[in-house]
């Protein structure tokens, strides 16, 4: 019998893509303050002694995934024997922008005690205070160090001194004061207290700092890894580091609700109320000289968006209308109408906005497409400003045939191209992403696990 070797290497594969499949990506950018104080800069304190120390600088805790920069500052230390220690601070900032907003601080404690935290928010002229908001926060530390202190302004004081405390354009005073918890009988210690990075955020929402996409449904997730070789004229080549690039292009035709946040160029903003084209039938009715219709719920800050025509002219050229702009009624001919509101017109007293028209016009319907007044639950707005600002990372997991799973990990990603088309099919939509370096130096992480022992 002859002498033979059927063997082959053990091998597998990657599963096909899978529709369930989903690819994440999380967003990040670095959260601050809209009004700063540096404690440093105290006005008064009763301590029997204080130092500003630069650099005992607590951890972010607002920006605890990744930052640029220090956001916090050092800390002034108190030293007191007594049972209430207080600084006072000033920051000359709008306080109109933060009065319902957030104010954020962080205090230095000693280990094993339980301090009340009373914060005192006043006018920057009004230092006694005369007239203030009082909030108090008791925390009880297990060591040495830092706490956070979080106080919403929209949220009624502990306490209200005289008429309380209403934010002005000129700035706010902010006194910070610690009283420990003495047994019954008890003499207070001899303790070091500290207060650092005193931050005002306008609300809540200046607090979203990280978001997460997920895009599902996938029907492609291509990706190349390319390098240039160099060769020498003597000896052996290489590799050129600079050439290296990383590209993926993801074809998705589901996502979440946030996806528009992918597009680089584009921002939150504050909007409550804007508009929607919309387009309605209306009867002309008769004003006076004119013929008139009535739209209460028009969007009148958008004054471009406007098309009248009469609806049963047989010639549809001549059924179009001509807007006639002036603040004041004019002789209108039957191809003509003006618009009239309050902002066109302080003088009058309207609900929206009235459109008039030649006399002749009476009684005939007429489309009108114009701004329709809506509430407005999210706005966006695209600008190239702070467009480095955010930060981009992304995870998906690749499965292979023998139950083992590979979760890739791209720590910096641009997104390069952002799909904005629509088909009259099912709509997929192409992104574009390219992989940088991260702080590390690397550009991927793969963690492989076991998906058959993984308990669920």
């Amino acid at each position: 019998m002859k002498c033979s070797n059927r063997m082959i290497a053990t091998a597998y594969s990657y599963k096909k893509l899978s529709k369930d499949q989903q690819v994440f990506i999380t967003l990040s950018e670095d959260l601050d303050a809209c009004a700063k104080i540096i404690t440093r800069h105290y006005q008064s304190t009763d301590a029997s002694s204080s130092v500003y120390n630069p650099l005992k600088r607590p951890a972010d805790l607002i920006n605890f995934c990744e930052s640029i920069g220090c956001k916090n500052t050092g800390t002034l230390l108190l030293n007191t024997n007594t049972k209430t220690v207080n600084a006072v601070f000033a920051t000359a900032s709008d306080a109109t922008d933060y009065f319902a907003g957030i104010l954020y601080f962080y205090v230095f404690l000693p280990a094993n005690k339980t301090v009340t935290v009373r914060t005192t928010l006043s006018d920057i002229t009004d230092n006694t205070p005369t007239n203030g908001d009082v909030y108090e926060t008791k925390i009880t530390s297990k060591a040495e160090g830092f706490y956070p202190v979080t106080i919403d302004l929209s949220v009624a004081p502990s306490e209200e001194i005289g008429t309380g405390w209403t934010g002005s354009t000129s700035g706010t005073t902010v006194k910070i004061e610690f009283e420990q918890t003495v047994a019954e009988e008890g003499e207070p210690e001899a303790l070091t207290f500290g207060i650092s990075s005193i931050s005002f955020f306008d609300s809540t929402s200046d607090l979203e700092g990280n978001e997460t996409i997920a895009l599902s449904c996938l029907s492609g997730h291509d990706g190349d890894t390319t390098v240039d070789a160099l060769e020498e004229a003597c000896g052996r080549g290489g590799y050129d580091d600079e050439s290296i690039a990383i590209e993926h292009t993801l074809t998705a035709r589901q996502f979440t609700p946030n996806m528009i946040k992918l597009n680089p160029l584009i921002h939150k903003g504050v909007k409550s109320q804007s508009f929607a084209p919309f387009t309605k039938s209306f009867t002309v009715q008769e004003e006076g000289e004119y013929g008139v219709v009535h739209i209460s719920d028009m969007f009148n800050e958008e004054c471009g968006l406007l098309y009248v025509n009469i609806e049963d002219d047989c010639n549809i050229t001549d059924s179009v209308m001509y807007r006639v702009n002036n603040p004041n009624l004019m002789n209108l001919n039957e191809r003509q109408f003006q618009v009239m509101n309050n902002l066109q017109n302080p003088t009058l007293d309207i609900v929206g906005s009235k459109l008039y028209f030649n006399k002749e016009i009476v009684g005939k319907k007429v489309n009108i497409t114009f701004p329709k007044t809506v509430e407005v639950t999210e706005n966006y707005y695209a600008t190239d400003e702070g467009i480095n600002d955010r930060r981009a990372k992304m995870h998906y997991t690749r499965h292979l045939a023998d139950g083992v799973a590979e979760v890739y990990t791209y720590n910096n990603i641009l997104i390069t191209s952002f799909p904005m088309g629509l088909q009259t099919s099912d709509n997929e939509f192409e992104f574009t992403i390219s992989v940088q370096k991260d702080n590390n130096g690397k550009f991927y992480n793969v963690d492989r696990y076991n998906e058959a022992g993984l308990t669920l």
